[in-house]
């Protein structure tokens, strides 16, 4: 894998600068970089901060050409080196591990080949650290500089220098060496040969033995000193081992390797003349990756794939526009052999500048191969468009394929961490950098409150808008997501704007994620292709309710509240207390036995018909134990009698009833008087035989006796006693009959134009009829309100199916009466259904009964009710009272709750299955 290399240029006047070398690679684009005179040029390798210890130079021109790890394409140009350079100076340098500097000479110690003296037009000259150590301003130690005469020590490597310095002194050594010292013995120990392998900067690619350069250097590690000697392909190179014991030979550009394997053999021989030899590490040079010697690559053929980022951020997943930038980028390849061969990645700036690279080896899955590359600990990339490419390699890093047809793939990877900018197609500012976002509503927001966010629903759909939105067709988005009361993201997702009525909303559907009782939290962001949020609007607290017991999260101090009857203010008639009026907009009175908590329980007053149907209704917060609401539409129809029932629930924040009651009225605006017809009429007298004024509803009546006065008489059914008018006639408009209704509704009857004759009249005296007694302060049955028959097509029935939570205008909000009788039927009742759908004295008003919520089940045989006692999420217990209730003539089982107030009448042919 290649190496990353630096420059430090020492220029003189204490000014020095460091630069990055790139890899020119196939692009023939090497740093440049201008030559002064008497400038030193340090190289180094970017991993370790030391000196490559191998490079190769040649001379073009006025400029100094260097070149990596073996690469026909310069790395840096040195402009005017031979231009500005002084005679003989080099400046060629680096440091070496011991943290001594020293010059770039010749690997084959051959003067003439000196960085300085290079031929114009050259091929490629090896060149090793080594020479004179020198200081870090260029001048050599002691007495040695560099000079036009060059000492031959100095064009020595690193490699080559001890042995050259030490050879003057053989007959000197010390004892138990060769060097016949006093004292030692004859040295008989052979040399040992640690490794012999290729060299780590020209084994391309993966580091596997297998390269591509056809004149690598081969590097034996041995004793120090020694003469050695590599034979490979038939020719012999000689050398000595440094004071490390470190030789490095290359092979010559005039005889470069075949495609093939070869072995280096060593031949090691100290100074005492003994020999070792050593069989190096095989390795093999390939230069075509359509072979993998010594057959065809089976790999040509095969198929690489990029499939994705991680985290590729936005609303999609597989577009490679991220804001994150620390990635993992992963693919595949199919058809995919495991012979050696890698996946070479290459990840490049918008210049077509290498960012960074590396070799990954694919893994089996399943049928197909998989690889991937984790960049999550590497240096965070700058904003910007990337490019990554895939290719398959063989060892020596030769892209596999056949011919011009390559195993590769390329991506467009772009990094955009700036909510405030765009990358695609260029960097621009985001058009809706100053949108905001807001969260408004959500559907179904049972309870008082259509806007708290506390409910009784457990599938949602919230809404919302944002301002100052530009539609730009960038991927601008919204960002929504649901957490629990524990931070765990139950949902989140992308919803697209929408411009509803000029007004930008979103809308999020999560009728299928249906929730528990608890608290959650939703947010909404704006957010570009990339997901970077533009705004986000504060966290809305969503909270589902449907306890009786709780309000929300806490305990509800109201629950142990009883509610009393309600009155009406404007009760009008003969008495203020039977629930009978004539007045159309009433105002509705109730209490409770405590004072009421404000916790965000309220009091739901509604007003409804026979028909069940809701005609009225308000949410009113009690003040100390009272309450008032007023009804601000006009109830009943002129000239009739109509039946309504006023019903007042306890709810919480959520809307879960917590108890009701309900009381019955009439509101009266008819009256009526029947007049007795005369028996003959001429001349504008009306003759009468009987006296027989009588009325169909009860009230009081008063009437002129004749005599110049008037008496009130009370009216419960029959005929008026009018007996008075006996023998009487009275002239035009002197008759005057005034009757009043209980509800307070007047008839007056009077005779205006003619004579009314009572002369020959007696009065009427039939057996007595008794009228009911109006209104609803005594024992009146309400009867059926909002009577459900279930078809015969209707198998199963919830009863909950008849109210949600929100109820509006003209819907059923009572159903006190259920039907089965038509077909085979299954119903599902709960206690909570007779608390939210029933009324008080319906059916019965025994005392075990009156005063409470009732509902009545009808059916037979083959139906059945399945019984459950929940109220909301709470668990009560119906009790049976054991005892058979007769209404209409029919027997029904009876089920109570006292506390609640339900009385519950199911037929006793009916099946009940109480759950």
């Amino acid at each position: 894998m290649s190496k990353a290399y630096k420059i430090k240029l020492n220029q003189g006047q204490g000014e020095t600068k460091f630069l990055d070398i790139p890899q020119s690679g196939a692009l023939g684009t090497p740093l440049a970089v201008k030559a002064v005179a008497g400038g030193k040029y340090q190289l180094m390798d970017g991993s370790t901060g030391y000196a490559p210890e191998n490079i190769r130079t040649s001379r073009l021109g006025k400029n100094l050409l260097v070149f990596f790890e073996g690469r026909s394409t310069a790395d840096l140009v040195i402009e005017d080196y031979y231009d500005v350079t002084p005679e003989g100076f080099n400046g060629l340098i680096g440091e070496s591990e011991s943290g001594r500097f020293y010059e770039y000479i010749p690997e084959t110690a051959v003067g003439y080949t000196s960085v300085p003296l290079l031929a114009d037009g050259s091929g490629q000259v090896g060149m090793a650290l080594g020479g004179a150590e020198i200081t870090a301003s260029g001048a050599a130690v002691g007495t040695l500089v560099a000079a036009a005469g060059l000492n031959p020590l100095l064009l020595a490597p690193l490699g080559l220098l001890g042995a050259a310095a030490g050879g003057g002194g053989g007959g000197g050594g010390d004892a138990g060496t060769g060097g016949g010292g006093t004292g030692g013995g004859t040295d008989t120990t052979a040399p040992e040969i640690k490794s012999a392998q290729l060299h780590t900067d020209d084994d391309s690619g993966p580091k596997d033995n297998i390269t591509a350069d056809t004149t690598p250097r081969i590097q034996v590690q041995t004793e120090p000193n020694a003469d050695v000697s590599v034979e490979l392909d038939g020719k012999t190179y000689t050398g000595k081992a440094n004071e490390n014991g470190v030789f490095v030979v290359q092979v010559p550009d005039a005889n470069p390797l075949k495609d093939g394997a070869y072995t280096p053999k060593v031949t090691a021989t100290d100074a005492a003349g003994n020999k070792a030899q050593f069989d190096g590490t095989p390795f093999t040079v390939d230069t075509s990756g359509e072979k993998n010697p010594p057959e065809l690559d089976p790999n040509a053929n095969a198929l690489i794939d990029i499939i994705s980022i991680t985290e590729d951020s936005g609303v999609n997943k597989t577009d490679f526009y991220t804001k994150d930038n620390q990635l993992v980028f992963n693919g595949t390849v199919k058809q995919f052999t495991q012979n050696g061969d890698w996946v070479k990645l290459e990840l490049k700036d918008a210049s077509d500048k290498l960012i960074d690279t590396t070799y990954v080896k694919p893994v089996a899955s399943g049928t197909t191969w998989s690889w991937s590359w984790d960049r999550t600990a590497k240096d965070k990339l700058v904003d910007g468009q990337y490019k990554l490419t895939a290719v398959v390699v063989d060892g020596a890093d030769n892209v596999v394929g056949v011919g011009t047809s390559k195993v590769s793939d390329v991506q467009a990877v772009i990094i955009d961490t700036d909510s405030g900018n765009n990358f695609v197609p260029a960097k621009q500012e985001d058009p809706n950098k100053s949108c905001t976002v807001e969260i408004i509503s959500m559907n179904q927001d049972t309870g008082a409150s259509g806007s708290d966010f506390v409910t009784q629903d457990r599938t949602h759909v919230y809404l919302g808008k944002l301002n100052a939105f530009v539609d730009d067709k960038n991927g601008t988005l919204v960002e929504v997501s649901l957490k629990d009361a524990a931070g765990k993201v139950l949902a989140s997702d992308y919803v697209i704007p929408k411009l509803v009525d000029g007004q930008w909303t979103w809308t999020w559907d999560q009728t299928a994620n249906i929730l528990k009782d608890g608290e959650y939290t939703l947010s909404a962001s704006v957010v570009d292709k990339a997901g970077n949020v533009i705004h986000k609007d504060d966290p809305q607290l969503v909270v589902i309710d449907n306890s009786t017991a709780d309000n929300g999260a806490q305990a509800d101090a109201n629950t142990a509240l009883k509610m009393l009857p309600v009155s009406f203010s404007d009760d009008t008639g003969l008495k203020a207390d039977d629930y009978l009026t004539k007045d159309q907009s009433l105002s509705v009175k109730g209490a409770f036995d405590k004072d009421f908590i404000d916790n965000g329980d309220r009091v739901l007053v509604q007003i409804f018909g026979q028909d069940g149907k809701l005609m009225n209704q308000q949410y009113v917060k009690p003040e100390g134990p009272n309450w008032t609401f007023q009804n601000d539409m006009d109830l009943g129809q002129k000239d009739e009698t109509k039946t309504y029932t006023v019903k007042s629930s306890l709810v919480d924040a959520a809307g879960n009833t917590l108890q009701a009651t309900s009381q019955s009225f009439v509101v009266d605006l008819f009256t009526s008087v029947i007049t007795p017809k005369p028996e003959q009429g001429s001349n504008g007298v009306n003759t009468f035989k009987i006296i027989d004024f009588s009325s169909s509803e009860r009230g009081s009546y008063t009437f002129a006796t004749g005599t110049g006065a008037s008496m009130t008489k009370s009216y419960d059914g029959g005929v008026f006693q009018m007996k008075e008018i006996e023998g009487k006639v009275f002239a035009a408009g002197q008759f005057s009959l005034e009757f009043t209704d209980w509800a307070g509704n007047v008839k007056t009857v009077k005779n205006p134009g003619e004579v009314w004759d009572f002369s020959q009249a007696v009065m009427s005296n039939p057996v007595p009829s008794v009228l009911p007694v109006p209104g609803f302060n005594a024992d009146q049955l309400v009867g059926s309100v909002g009577k459900l028959v279930l078809p015969t097509g209707q198998k199963e029935f919830d009863m909950a199916s008849l109210y949600d939570g929100i109820s509006s205008i003209g819907e059923t909000v009572a159903v006190n009466h259920v039907d089965m009788a038509q077909g085979i039927h299954t119903l599902e009742l709960t206690m909570g259904d007779v608390l939210q759908l029933g009324v008080k004295n319906s059916f019965s008003t025994s005392t075990t009964h009156k005063g409470k919520l009732q509902m009545r089940i009808e059916g037979d045989a083959a139906d059945k009710l399945v019984l459950d006692d929940l109220v909301g999420e709470k668990d009560y217990d119906w009790v049976n009272n054991n005892s058979v209730v007769s209404l209409d003539g029919q027997n029904y089982n009876a089920y109570t709750h006292e506390s609640l107030g339900l009385s519950l009448f199911v037929h006793t042919s009916v099946s009940i299955q109480m759950v």
